[in-house]
């Protein structure tokens, strides 16, 4: 294996063209990989592979954090502050001008591509009407980029974003990136008899349970009791979110909810096929303290100093009884709508 510098800067987003070799230079590390090796780089770094000898080889490249910069968090911020501005504030909610595209784009950008560089036997000569027409278009041209540029103005006043902008932010990223980009996961008892099955013939995770893991569930929904602990079995999976129930006819009416999204039953068969936008999978429970609470301290898992999460990435355990809720019935209807989804593991305190 071979890997070379960077060629259009660190960390692109896009996948690079395949480049000749005297573009990329001399490589920075030359390995070879035995089968069963990984190797880390950096996004964006050139790597070659080599087949050693008369073998073949077969290699699989990841990516990570393709879509997970900055800026990509950034455009959502500021996706809120417009939706806001357009909300509050009558000069982004106008129209454009009628008949802006008439002047606006490439075929009207005489300041690219004017043809100052030809000699004078190839400039267009202009006639007064052409001339009068040019002078409208650019002034047009010119009130259309000075209203942008003083909207962009307003923008830039309003983007003091406060902690529940950037919390707000954080879960349209999160959501996003677990419908579209993350696998579904699979329960180990199901592992195999997922190798024998053909593509699409199950798509989320409680299609794959046996009825061994269907009869445990209830077990342990029977055996609930207020020293009962739960945990998530990874925080990762879910994203808690602040909504309204869009299922009230009445918009005014609409009551606020919690809405637990998961990637427990993402989509296997069409998952990333880029034609396909899945539904995401989530709870809803009632936007009460006691709910807001509870869910919190499932949340409330190990963080490290550089802020990733614990060795084991599982939740802290939670007794029933130290639960938000002010009785034991609402504390188990809880549990149980998060053990029917597979997202907690149960200890009975029985040994």
């Amino acid at each position: 294996w071979r890997l070379y510098e960077c060629v259009d800067g660190p960390l692109p987003r896009e996948y690079s063209r395949d480049y000749q070799q005297h573009e990329i230079g001399n490589p920075i590390l030359a390995v070879t990989l035995e089968p069963g090796d990984v190797m880390y780089f950096p996004r964006g770094f050139i790597h070659q592979a080599i087949a050693v000898g008369d073998t073949f080889s077969h290699h699989v490249t990841v990516s990570t954090y393709q879509r997970s910069s900055w800026a990509d968090f950034m455009s959502k911020t500021v996706d809120t502050a417009l939706n806001k501005l357009f909300d509050s504030d009558f000069a982004f909610r106008k129209s454009l001008p009628v008949g802006w595209s008439g002047y606006m784009g490439p075929a009207y950008d005489e300041d690219n591509g004017s043809g100052s560089d030809l000699p004078e036997t190839k400039k267009r000569k202009r006639s007064s009407g052409e001339a009068a027409t040019r002078a409208t278009r650019q002034r047009l041209q010119h009130e259309f980029g000075r209203t942008y540029s003083k909207l962009l103005r307003r923008l830039s006043a309003t983007l003091h974003i406060n902690s529940m902008d950037l919390h707000e932010a954080a879960n349209e990223f999160m959501i996003d990136f677990q419908v579209n980009r993350m696998a579904p996961y699979l329960p180990s008892s199901a592992k195999g008899a997922a190798a024998g099955r053909k593509r699409g013939e199950a798509t989320s995770a409680e299609e794959m349970e046996t009825e061994e893991m269907d009869a445990a569930t209830m077990v342990a929904i029977a055996n609930l009791k207020p020293s009962s602990r739960i945990r998530f079995r990874n925080p990762s999976w879910a994203r808690m979110v602040f909504d309204e129930d869009q299922d009230t006819e009445a918009e005014g009416d609409r009551t606020p909810v919690i809405l637990l999204f998961s990637t427990l039953k993402n989509d296997r068969a069409h998952h990333m096929d880029g034609e396909h936008t899945p539904d995401p999978s989530c709870l809803k429970f009632p936007r009460t303290e006691e709910h807001v609470r509870s869910l919190q301290m499932l949340f409330d898992w190990p963080i490290r100093p550089d802020g990733r999460g614990g060795p084991q990435q599982k939740g802290p355990w939670v007794h029933l009884r130290d639960l938000a809720f002010h009785n034991f019935q609402d504390a188990k209807a809880f549990a149980v709508a998060l053990l029917a989804e597979s997202l907690i593991d149960v200890d009975q305190g029985d040994k």
